[in-house]
């Protein structure tokens, strides 16, 4: 009986220390950002990664780095000329009800006092459209009013929807 309890045991031990060897696909999307998967998509332009290890350790230098500096907001792909003239202070939230950072941003304008117009894209046709034309790719999509224009955020973050309404 002790035998077979320690045979049990030997063999739960050694099944945690088990190496498993993934297949990494990366690929390209059309604004050039760099993607990794663990799936081929055949319609995609995925190419096998070769891991260095199979512990799948991370490299440096086969990491592109990105344009941008953190804790600054980065720039829209859309043209300002296209955003709508907001006063200053103003806000429009692109959302929809199953979205946590949609969540997060409401939760975040409540604990501030700041006012904020929603705009749910799967609720309404209008909302949809204006956020098409704003470029959309994400929820949520902030609009912030400034002296300067208007800002666009993609995606909700506290330091760049502060530095955004300051």
């Amino acid at each position: 009986m002790l035998i077979t309890l320690k045979l049990i045991v030997l063999g739960l031990m050694t099944l945690g220390t088990t190496t498993a060897i993934a297949e990494i696909y990366q690929w390209t999307d059309t604004e050039g950002n760099i993607h990794f998967t663990d799936k081929h998509a055949a319609s995609s332009n995925a190419a096998r990664v070769q891991l260095q290890s199979p512990t799948n350790r991370y490299h440096a230098n086969s990491v592109k780095k990105f344009a941008h500096t953190p804790g600054k907001p980065k720039k829209s792909h859309v043209k300002d000329h296209t955003l709508p003239k907001l006063r200053p202070k103003q806000v429009i939230l692109y959302s929809a009800v199953w979205c946590s950072f949609c969540k997060k941003a409401k939760a975040y304008f409540k604990q501030k006092g700041i006012a904020y117009s929603e705009r749910d894209i799967e609720k309404s046709k209008q909302a949809e459209k204006e956020y098409r034309s704003l470029g959309g790719g994400g929820i949520p999509l902030i609009l912030v009013g400034r002296q300067n224009g208007t800002e666009k955020l993609s995606g909700f973050s506290i330091a760049r929807f502060d530095h955004a309404y300051r």
